[in-house]
């Protein structure tokens, strides 16, 4: 697989990250995963105001080239280099100086990377999946909680826990005990016939594809309303799904005791796969 760092394109196995790296020693850059589908990103102009959202927030520099053309650019030729047709891009930003945790550089790196996809657009899960609970690290409410950090710990924990205990994902709780997250994306419940997902300022990743659900719910004309969201709202729903921009959404089927089902979450999915077909940039 050929990749892309700080200008140079290579075979993956080729890449070396020199000991010195900040993202290496200190998780000191964030990152962005989006979905291409036939030479076009999903979503790009969400992800990218994210990505350099971020980057101002942690004070890495912002190069005056680093427009959005610039790294459609980069993820085309990589597309190209590859010979894939769909894919699931990972681009990651990290402070290049040395030292120790003050640099002695702001300047930016650059990796970009492709993984293969085989679909073009989102597919629901046809086995619901099972959601568990971890409480050993909680999120801080504050605004680094709501980029991608390549600092990614409490998310690795919260992995292995559900590999530990048969789950497919976890419940990723704030500080003050409400729910944040799951392990990779965002949650969302449904009661009756209408919709809830956490607030903007609960822990979470602001994730893009919850961005563009929230939109899309109003649009189709459904209620959706961001709540401080407990343990229990979980449990009590008729219907628990997540998502990403990689997988769009999943549908949760077991949560303790709690069973739901898939009825509503399938039609936000197709009604999803529509406006993605027409806009990409909902």
């Amino acid at each position: 697989m050929i990749v892309y760092l700080n200008g140079a394109y290579s075979n993956f196995d080729e890449v070396s990250i020199a000991p010195s790296n900040r993202s290496f020693r200190y998780g000191d850059g964030l990152f962005e995963s989006m979905r291409l589908v036939n030479d076009h990103m999903l979503f790009w102009s969400h992800h990218y105001s994210r990505f350099i959202l971020g980057m101002d927030y942690l004070k890495i520099l912002i190069p005056e080239a680093w427009q959005p053309k610039f790294f459609e650019e980069i993820i085309l030729r990589l597309v190209k280099e590859n010979n894939f047709k769909h894919a699931r891009v990972r681009m990651m930003c990290f402070r290049s100086g040395e030292g120790l945790y003050q640099s002695n550089s702001n300047e930016p790196g650059l990796y970009i990377e492709l993984q293969e996809l085989d679909k073009p657009y989102f597919h629901l899960n046809t086995k619901g999946l099972s959601l568990g609970l971890f409480e050993e690290v909680k999120k801080p409410i504050q605004k680094l909680s709501s980029f991608k950090t390549n600092n990614s710990l409490p998310y690795v924990l919260a992995a292995n826990y559900c590999s530990e205990n048969n789950l497919d994902d976890c419940l990723v709780l704030n500080t003050e005990g409400r729910v944040a997250e799951v392990t990779s994306s965002n949650i969302f419940t449904i009661k009756g016939s209408k919709i809830y997902t956490p607030n903007d300022n609960e822990g979470g990743i602001n994730g893009v594809m919850r961005t563009v659900l929230t939109k899309l719910i109003k649009k189709i004309g459904l209620e959706l309303e961001k709540v401080e969201m407990s343990i229990e709202d979980v449990k009590g729903a008729d219907e628990v799904f997540i998502t990403n921009a990689s997988k769009g959404i999943q549908w949760i089927e077991k949560f303790g005791e709690s069973t739901y089902t898939s009825k509503l979450s399938s039609m936000i999915l197709a009604k999803l796969n529509e406006r993605v077909m027409k806009d990409s940039n909902l």
